[in-house]
């Protein structure tokens, strides 16, 4: 992919609302949104970013 539609595809990722993965007071492991985790009162854990790490592990590392 050229970088331009890279860079284009990464800000069209970037727009979705950030989910979070944390724990819910009762221990459940689930992905939310910032604003639902400190809703919830959750613990937060990390960033999910699974299609944006999908998308630059394929463009940048798999090139053929």
């Amino acid at each position: 992919m050229e970088l331009d539609k890279l860079l284009t595809q990464v800000e069209k990722a970037r727009r979705a609302p950030l989910q979070v993965c944390c724990r819910t007071p009762a221990g459940e492991l689930i992905t939310t949104t910032v604003e639902d985790c400190a809703r919830q009162g959750c613990r937060y854990f990390h960033i999910v970013a699974d299609d944006l790490d999908a998308l630059l592990d394929k463009e940048l590392n798999h090139r053929a």
